[in-house]
């Protein structure tokens, strides 16, 4: 009877698996076939359509997302350096890993096809989970129904479908890649992540329905199988992953040594990613709902600047600034 039980546990785990990598190449095709244009192209610049979901979306966690990573760099520049170490083939490194074309922002930010090179400049927003929009921006505009019909056959991702839409939250929210998930990377897995209760907060900007107690119920399973199908699916990583020595991770910098070289690797120096020097490029625009109320003026409660050495070079103080810039640019953004 175990033995039975075990073969059906097997057959169960490739069933999703191939279901999962079924689903993941489907994405990568029609990733390949549709551009991302990016908020500002599409929930934003579409206001009379989405003006309910605008207002969510900024202030909603994901609107953030790329932000935590910007205005904390210290920590997820060590956390892509280590990922390098480990995977001398990668072209992730603490001087590129912002850029649309690296593997960190797929979840992490909104990466618009034309400016996939660059830095992103947007946290996650409706083309992350809805798909990329090229495709389907005018189409699902249908009048008298049918739009999501419509937008679904030119590459809306169908997530009224429970199975597309779990598959689609799991896919960022939980990380089963060997790679990133060790002693040494450190990067979590989000197994402490609830789907339902997280469910409840996104469907805010659903326009026809809400998320319900039931709905909870009824999802539950749908999660825990594409959790269950990703982490089968990522088994096959294991064995290319490449071993190194357990390493002290490299200790936590200051506010004024962050703006110095990336953090040196801890093996040898052949096997490191090469790290550009140049400091990255300032932001000069973000897409943004626009608010329609008056701004309130008032005092900006800001920390004190970081002491600047006298050895500091150009660049390092310019940084400074940026940095200094893009938080008052968030603290007044808000208001």
């Amino acid at each position: 009877m175990k033995a039975r039980i075990g073969s059906f546990t097997t057959v169960t785990l490739l069933v999703l698996s191939l279901g999962m990598l079924v689903m993941l190449n489907n994405s990568r095709a029609q990733q390949g076939r549709y551009q991302s244009i990016g908020p500002g192209e599409c929930g934003i610049g579409q206001a009379t359509c989405h003006a309910t979901q605008n207002e969510w979306w900024s202030n909603d966690a994901h609107f953030g997302s790329y932000e935590k990573i910007f205005y904390t760099e210290d920590k997820y520049k060590q956390m892509a350096d280590r990922y390098a170490q480990r995977n001398p083939g990668s072209t992730v490194n603490s001087g590129n890993y912002l850029h649309g074309d690296q593997p960190c922002m797929k979840c992490h930010a909104s990466v618009v096809s034309a400016n996939i090179s660059e830095d992103v400049e947007d946290g996650v927003s409706c083309e992350s989970c809805h798909g990329p929009g090229s495709g389907y921006l005018k189409s699902h505009q249908k009048e008298n129904g049918g739009g999501y019909e419509k937008g679904v056959a030119d590459g809306l991702y169908a997530l009224k479908d429970i199975d597309v839409l779990a598959k689609t939250c799991v896919g960022c929210h939980f990380v089963a890649d060997p790679r990133l998930v060790n002693d040494f990377v450190k990067h979590p897995d989000g197994g402490d992540f609830v789907y339902p209760a997280k469910m409840k907060t996104v469907a805010a900007h659903w326009k026809n329905r809400k998320w319900t107690a039931a709905d909870g119920k009824a999802s539950n399973p749908k999660f825990d199988a594409a959790k269950q199908a990703k982490r089968a699916a990522a088994g096959s990583i294991a064995n290319a992953v490449v071993k190194v020595p357990k390493t002290t991770a490299p200790p936590a910098t200051s506010a004024q040594e962050a703006t110095s070289q990336p953090v040196a690797s801890t093996t040898s120096q052949a096997s490191a990613a090469p790290v550009p020097t140049q400091p990255r490029r300032v932001r000069t625009s973000r897409a943004r709902p626009t608010n329609p109320e008056p701004v309130k003026l008032g005092p900006i409660d800001l920390p004190p600047f970081p002491a600047v050495a006298d050895s500091s070079s150009a660049d390092q103080i310019m940084l400074l600034i940026k940095k200094r810039l893009e938080l008052l640019y968030k603290k007044t953004s808000k208001r």
